[in-house]
């Protein structure tokens, strides 16, 4: 959750990951009036996840107090489902997922996968996989993506005495294609990100095209997991026996 200090107004935004945050920081950081605390590349040492996806409650005790006056909190929410593609194709152009030519013909194993990691680890992806409500709470002003960059930096702009720019660098990752969605993984996201759906206002229903994914698509997804499995133990054992020999 980047800290941006100021004499006059600081500003806490709570990114939330794949809700435009990239855009807001940068923007922030171009006015060159702000300090910037808690934004990091990788996790610190003794933590699990990147400082700029910290929750809500581990930032509010690690910044302390500050009055009201002080300190203008927001937060850009999305809707789950639309937050969840934007995640799957941001992990397929960083070639962090690697499910082959159509790889929005697994989407709907790749979200019930990652929901079932999530409830064993909630960490898992720097936090990306969070409901959105670990990251707010009722002093935050609360943005909503799909009313557009231009009226959510206006906003902001209002509140932190920062004039908005007059054009938006939108800061995207990966291509979206049309994917197919199934009864069990609308399921899971219902029940994952029930809390996002009622204090966020947004719809939980969602068509589905089938009830899960055939045994053919299951296989295919199991496969490109192992092989990932394959790569990464590879990679690892190369790094660990070379930090021996040093």
């Amino acid at each position: 959750m980047p800290l941006f200090l100021n004499e006059e107004k600081s500003v806490l935004f709570l990114h939330i990951p794949k809700t435009g945050g990239t855009t807001i920081e940068n923007w922030l950081s171009s006015t060159k009036k702000f300090k910037i605390q808690l934004f990091y590349g990788r996790p610190l040492e003794d933590t699990t996840v990147t400082p700029q996806h910290f929750g809500y409650e581990t930032v509010s005790k690690l910044i302390g107090d500050f009055e009201e006056s002080e300190l203008f909190k927001f937060a850009i929410v999305r809707d789950p489902y639309e937050r969840l593609v934007s995640e799957f194709f941001y992990r397929i152009k960083l070639k962090h997922l690697d499910l082959g030519r159509y790889p929005e013909r697994l989407f709907s194993c790749w979200v019930v996968s990652v929901l079932k990691n999530a409830k064993r680890n909630p960490h898992v992806l720097d936090n990306h996989i969070r409901p959105q409500t670990y990251f707010t709470s009722s002093d935050v002003s609360i943005y909503k993506f799909e009313d557009g960059f231009e009226r959510i930096l206006d906003g902001v702009s209002e509140n932190i005495g920062v004039t908005a720019p007059a054009t938006i660098d939108s800061h995207k990752v990966g291509t979206k294609k049309e994917v197919e969605w199934t009864d069990s993984a609308i399921a899971m996201v219902k029940e994952h990100y029930a809390a996002d759906f009622i204090e966020f206002s947004y719809n939980n229903e969602k068509n589905s095209r089938k009830i899960s994914n055939s045994l053919i698509d299951k296989l295919y997804f199991a496969y490109y997991e192992l092989r990932k499995f394959s790569k990464d133990y590879y990679w690892q054992h190369k790094r660990n026996q070379k930090n021996r020999a040093n």
